[in-house]
């Protein structure tokens, strides 16, 4: 009977300690994110595509639709209700970006330009139209960090830069920006061979890596357009691209539901995470203070890892609020918040809370 007892007593103490330390993980998990969304923004009238935060107003959170409608959102204020809503694109929004000092907000369409948005007043300064080329369908776009240069990946497999002080494109990369078929049997040129989903500078716009549905990531020297190395690891369309606040590791996302790392001065794949999300992971971000990565799929899930570590990078949270997939996130630049876009029409706003 004694025996009994003390192995009843053994269980439930097990049980006890068991209990508690799933309490506690669940906890950790909890003090990362709210546990739930603090506010869903409601005003777009078909899927967000991209957003962005700008970097000198962390309140100040820009979207772009498949409505073709740009808006621009206070995120402090407690009702669904959008700033300012910009028109003048024909077509899909599939990226915005804010420029270094937060005065302009460049927006990239499917209807083959680049607009450029004073944020004060909502006005268009400034469209770029594109070079002439057929299907100019702008996919992804982003800012040097010196400001100097915006870089746009386009439909045509190419990519393009722009100088931003004289207002004007400056050169195509990539040896005319795509590979070229001689005789049918095989290409040539140092272009992606494919569309161009993701483009993304280090910190010092001296390089620029872009991601292409051809399943490779490449890397590019700014100041001569020479390509420097093709990243090949990745097995079917890379959708998505994300720079540490450090600049030194270079994430990507793709078809095939994982994560690769890799050096992005030196190349080196550091960490593969297989089956990151149950379907394609369509969109990073790196949290600017933390050392954290948001990643959203087309698995309409929203997860956050720990990348302290690359030998051990760590799930530490999942949310599925959204009911499509998840296109876009992007942390606030006081790195408060975490924005998250779905084709559910809605626009997620998470907090974040400190580490």
């Amino acid at each position: 009977m004694f025996r009994f007892f003390k192995n009843v007593v053994i269980i439930l103490i097990v049980i006890a300690i068991n209990g508690y330390l799933i309490t506690e993980v669940h906890a950790a998990k909890e003090a990362i994110l709210s546990s739930a969304a603090i506010r869903t923004l409601t005003a777009h009238q078909d899927s967000v595509l991209s957003i962005a935060f700008s970097k000198t107003t962390p309140s100040l959170l820009a979207s772009g639709s498949k409505d073709h409608t740009i808006m621009l959102w206070d995120v402090t204020q407690a009702e669904s209700k959008p700033k300012a809503i910009l028109k003048g694109h024909h077509d899909k929004v599939y990226a915005v970006a804010f420029s270094v000092n937060g005065k302009l907000l460049a927006s990239a369409s499917t209807d083959d330009t680049v607009k450029f948005w004073e944020v004060n007043t909502g006005q268009v300064m400034n469209t770029f139209s594109g070079t002439g080329e057929k299907n100019e369908r702008v996919s992804s776009l982003a800012f040097s960090a010196d400001g100097h240069f915006l870089a746009t990946g386009h439909w045509n497999n190419n990519i393009k830069l722009w100088n931003l002080e004289q207002q004007k494109y400056w050169r195509t990369i990539g040896g005319g920006g795509h590979s070229e078929w001689l005789w049918g049997l095989f290409s040539y040129g140092e272009g992606h061979e494919n569309s161009v989903n993701s483009v993304a500078f280090n910190l010092d716009g001296t390089l620029l890596a872009t991601a292409s549905f051809d399943k490779t990531v490449k890397i590019w020297k700014v100041d001569t357009a020479k390509l420097i190395r093709t990243l090949t690891e990745p097995e079917s369309w890379v959708l998505c691209l994300a720079v540490s606040p450090d600049g030194k590791i270079l994430a990507a996302g793709g078809y095939d539901q994982t994560i690769r790392f890799w050096d992005f001065n030196t190349g080196q794949l550091l960490k593969t995470l297989a089956a990151a999300h149950k379907a394609a992971v369509s969109t990073l971000a790196f949290h600017p203070n933390n050392q954290l990565l948001a990643s959203g799929g087309f698995d309409e899930t929203v997860k956050l890892w720990d990348v302290k570590d690359m030998k051990n990078i760590n799930l530490i949270d999942t949310r599925g609020e959204h009911e499509d997939y998840v296109n876009t996130v992007a942390f606030s630049a006081d790195g408060k918040y975490l924005a998250t876009g779905s084709g559910d029409k809605t626009i997620k706003l998470w907090q974040v809370n400190k580490k």
